[in-house]
């Protein structure tokens, strides 16, 4: 019973990496993205839903504690990327701050990771702006 309760464990944790790090595209379905065009942008609160968005935003997938995947419409390779802390709503900012590269296994994807403000490089969970210029 350990075995089969660690085996439908060890499933559903491939399933959901591989949907957070692989997404249709890096699967083989849905055929090859389009290069994306014009600037776009996400505000994203820190739980990895979308607060606001402009259109070719298609989600976000929080990955794990202040990392996150945000999928664009078109292929954001050649773009270039910006991301910072900020709060979704009308709270004072929080004191962190975000980097961001282009996705790993996506060609529609900025992988952004957000930290806490001490210097330890410790990834913690926040809102965040984003913004994708092509």
């Amino acid at each position: 019973k350990t075995l089969a309760a660690g085996a439908v464990a060890g499933a559903v944790a491939c399933t959901t990496v591989g949907f957070g790090l692989g997404g249709a595209y890096a699967s083989g379905k849905g055929g090859k993205p389009k290069p994306q065009k014009g600037t776009i942008w996400a505000v994203v609160n820190s739980d990895g839903t979308l607060a606001r968005n402009s259109k070719d935003i298609t989600g976000v997938v929080h990955v794990a504690t202040g990392q996150y995947r945000v999928f664009a419409r078109g292929d954001v390779r050649n773009c270039a990327y910006e991301a910072t802390g900020g709060s979704a709503g009308l709270a004072p900012p929080p004191r962190t701050y975000a980097d961001v590269a282009q996705g790993f296994f996506d060609t529609r994807s900025a992988f952004v990771e957000t930290y806490d403000s001490t210097g330890t490089g410790t990834r913690v969970d926040s809102d965040f702006y984003l913004a994708i210029l092509c």
